[in-house]
């Protein structure tokens, strides 16, 4: 071995070894004679790249043959099972010594395999550039050998628009190709630190469209670019392999091939070449501090890129994590481990690292996304005033650096206002979105569509599902104009929970299960587990525990593929109303725990107050029922909820006044809150059942204010019997009764049994 030249020799032969295949082999001649584990090998070799011990076993193989491993006597190196390999045979030290052999191999070199790498190369290039034939019709075609500086832009005066393609997927792959797909987030952040580029962005959903390459120029929203660079990255065993394309409208100006070892390597030498084709300076490029030099961390981090483009937050945080401990001041990769760690549902160490981001100069062109981000953190945690303060701030530095996509940070303010109840502030905000986006010459459907999803949202908080519904619809169809499949699904969703919230729930089940399959073929497991959540929850109204139970087994799975905290706390408030409705009170109280140990917002403390007070409730615990009352905090105490189970504990002592005063102050508080349809009809519910049977007259005075809110069944069925029979309508509540049963599934009880026949047998008197 050369440790100099870093080249193997038998004899005077040289030896084929790749630059992964010299590090693992020396560092297992380094501890000869010595057990050299998995995990040695991998953080010497691998520099902390996270591998398979598939991976690590074929370049072991590949060792072996080399090296000529193949007979019991000549064994070189051993596995000792389940913990490493060692090297076996002595080492025998000696400087290099140069002999004509030595001489004559690298003049060999020089002859034979440099220019027969370039064959090769060359002959690769044709095969990659001809595979489409549209291309060949392209005018303006031509190579880099016969074409240089080919814009004839005035950099200096007007900056070059440029948009980048990685060609992330091919339509055999299930998964997008990571290299390309990460190396663009590199390239793009090298290239932003020229003063001569302005970068503009396509959509994920662009990107992976069959004709994008085709359509590159076309694709790139906002404005026209002046150049693409389209470029295609595979891993072929240890070598990194490039093809790449400059094009404008005319066609393909210039085009290169490139490989290394290392995937920095290979990007750096596309952004010089692409700079050399442009005539860019590259000595003239800022410095840019958010970056690493450091070749491991770069590899981590655009893998880590590459699990987000393929939307894999959970694997995406692996990555990040090596990068940035690889190097502590790489501020780009703490930057997306940030945001993959809020995809997740890890708010709380998003938030920290954000807020260490935003206190660091060198950090600053970060800072403009560190302060959404910091935004959205706080709106998840229920922060919604802190969300605002951080939106205004985010919204002042997007002005003074006259940033063109303010108008998201005006939707993210609507949308935070309106969750904070400030309506007046949402409407205000949601329009100065659409007004930013429409003061442009072309439309960008994607963020309109946006706006108007944002809109539909408002208009369903305020309780007007009508204009929701418009909104939502126009939002439907801006997404189908803008290509992104992702959010055309997110609007449909939106519909269904308006569908849900309009009590039309065969409508939102039909819907949310066309939206499953689709989300099933673009593998989007937060969505899903969204929409089964739907389905969950409408057949719990409708009593199809089946269905119920057939929800909770697909979300069990879907949890292996991510940990997103907020759609966990949904999935465990599932599980305890499931057990409620199946009198399986036994499972709650570890349930109960499950869900308050990851309580983040005011909204989920109402929820575990709401399951705990029903617990404690029907164990007729009184203590400590009276207990959790007493714990809900100063802001709650009010809520038209503790009113409610202040009746229901009344009512439970037979203090009938007391409760019924105390649910009609529940109903009057629940009439002012638009978005609790549900609250409501709960409370509708069990105030008719209070007021009978001697108030008969108001309490069909409250059946018929509930018209509007279309109550599913069960149990609204039996409220209008009840107080049909006691107005004397027996045949009516029969009816009622006979009609609940049909609708009610696995919902009709032996009570509900007993009160149908009770009636049938006074019709029969």
């Amino acid at each position: 071995m050369d440790l100099k030249t870093r080249e193997l020799y038998c004899g005077e032969k040289p030896l084929p070894i790749t630059n992964l295949g010299f590090e693992v082999l020396l560092f297992l001649t380094q501890h000869q004679g010595q057990l050299v584990t998995r995990d040695q090998l991998a953080d010497h070799a691998w520099k902390n790249k996270v591998i398979t011990d598939a991976t690590l076993y074929k370049q072991i193989q590949r060792l072996r043959k080399l090296l000529g491993h193949h007979e019991e006597n000549k064994r070189i190196i051993q596995t000792v099972h389940g913990q490493g390999f060692i090297f076996l045979p002595p080492i025998l030290d000696e400087p290099a010594q140069p002999t004509p052999a030595s001489q004559t191999i690298s003049a060999q070199k020089s002859r034979l395999i440099y220019p027969a790498l370039l064959a090769l190369v060359l002959l690769f290039s044709w095969l990659f550039f001809t595979q489409d034939n549209s291309q060949d019709d392209l005018p303006g075609t031509t190579t880099e050998q016969n074409q240089n500086s080919f814009l004839n832009i005035d950099a200096a005066a007007n900056p070059l628009v440029m948009s980048l393609l990685p060609q992330a997927s091919r339509p055999t792959d299930s998964q997008p190709n990571w290299p390309a797909a990460g190396g663009m987030s590199y390239l793009i952040e090298k290239f932003k630190s020229q003063d001569k580029i302005t970068i503009k962005r396509l959509t994920k959903a662009q990107m992976l469209s069959a004709d994008a390459e085709t359509k590159a120029i076309e694709l790139t929203h906002d404005q026209a670019a002046d150049v693409v660079l389209v470029f295609q990255v595979e891993e072929i065993e240890d070598q990194f392999q490039a093809q790449v394309v400059l094009r404008d409208f005319d066609g393909i100006k210039a085009q290169s091939t490139f490989s290394s070892m290392a995937i920095k390597d290979l990007l750096d030498q596309i952004h010089l070449w692409t700079n050399q084709q442009m005539d860019m300076d590259n000595a003239q490029s800022k410095p840019d501090p958010v970056l690493s030099e450091d070749r491991y961390a770069i590899e981590n981090y655009i893998r880590g890129m590459g699990a987000q483009f393929a939307g894999n937050a959970g694997q995406a945080i692996q990555y990040f994590e090596l990068a940035t401990n690889e190097d502590p001041q790489f501020w780009k990769a703490w930057y997306e481990l940030a945001i993959a760690l809020r995809k997740q549902g890890q708010h709380n160490p998003s938030l920290a690292i954000l807020e260490t981001l935003l206190e660091t100069e060198d950090a600053s062109t970060l800072h403009l996304g560190a302060w959404n981000a910091k935004a959205l953190v706080l709106w998840r945690l229920g922060q919604h005033p802190q969300a605002l303060i951080a939106i205004d701030e985010l919204i002042e530095l997007a002005k003074s650096q006259n940033y063109q996509r303010i108008h998201i940070f005006y939707t993210n303010k609507a949308i935070i206002a309106s969750e904070l109840g400030d309506q007046t502030l949402a409407e205000q905000a949601i329009r100065q979105s659409i007004n930013a986006l429409e003061a442009h010459t072309e439309t960008n459907h994607w963020s309109l569509g946006a706006a108007y999803n944002t809109l539909a949202g408002i208009k369903q908080q305020n309780g007007d599902y009508e204009e929701a519904v418009k909104a939502v619809k126009k939002a439907i169809r801006t997404f189908e104009i803008a290509g992104d499949a992702r959010f055309h699904l997110t609007a449909q969703s939106r519909l269904a929970s308006l569908h849900i919230d309009m009590g039309e729930l065969k409508l939102a089940e039909q819907l949310t299960q066309s939206l499953l399959i689709e989300q099933q073929a673009q593998n989007d497991v937060s969505g899903q587990i969204s929409n089964w959540l739907k389905i969950a929850n409408i057949n719990l109204l409708t009593g199809n525990f089946d269905k119920v139970q057939h929800a909770l087994n697909e979300m069990t799975t879907l949890f292996n593929e991510t940990s997103n905290e907020f759609l966990a706390s949904q999935y465990t408030e599932l599980q305890i109303r499931f057990h409620q409705k199946n009198n399986q009170w036994h499972q709650i109280p570890q349930l109960l725990e499950q869900y308050k140990n990851n309580i983040i917002n005011p909204d989920q403390q109402l929820i575990y107050l709401d399951l705990s007070l029903a617990y404690w409730h029907h164990s007729a615990n009184w203590s400590a029922f009276n207990q959790t009352l007493e714990s809900a905090a100063p802001e709650l105490r009010s809520h038209a909820l503790l009113d409610y189970w202040r009746a229901q504990y009344a009512w439970s002592q037979n203090q009938t006044a007391k409760a019924r005063s105390a649910m009609q102050q529940a109903h009057q508080k629940v009439k002012q809150m638009k978005t609790a349809r549900g609250l409501h009809i709960r409370i509708l519910n069990a105030y008719i059942n209070m007021l009978l049977p001697d108030q008969a007259t108001d309490a069909q005075a409250l059946i018929d204010q509930a018209t509007a809110l279309n109550p599913p069944p069960y149990p609204w069925l039996k409220s209008q019997a009840k107080t049909k029979a006691s107005q004397g309508h027996t045949f009516e509540a029969v009816s009622l009764l006979k009609e609940l049963k049909m609708a009610a599934n696995d919902l009709w009880s032996t009570e509900d049994q007993l009160l149908l026949e009770a009636y049938q047998h006074k019709l029969s008197e």
